[in-house]
């Protein structure tokens, strides 16, 4: 029973593959590598990440403003600061 299965190996034939396809591979691999990003674009992505980092600054920097005015306001007009109904 074992030998049935042990004959279905020796059917087995290798593979023959094409010519240069070892090399083939190999400049693919190098060219995957060689894709680099070019200073002009990466110059533009460190400008607009800064650009988007501070417009972020200077928005909670608004908005931490107009609370604290928002408060000022309501303790002027005695109203309450809390949302406690009791």
């Amino acid at each position: 029973m074992m030998n049935d299965f042990l004959n279905v190996l020796s059917t087995i034939k290798a593979v023959e593959t094409p010519p240069f396809l070892f090399t083939r591979i190999q400049q693919r691999i190098e060219n995957i590598n060689q894709n680099n990003v070019s200073k002009k674009i990466g110059y533009s992505l460190i400008t607009s990440f800064c650009v988007l980092l501070l417009f972020n600054i200077f928005v909670i920097n608004e908005y931490t403003f107009s609370t604290a005015k928002e408060k000022k306001l309501t303790q002027t007009f005695g109203l309450n600061l809390t949302n406690n109904l009791y």
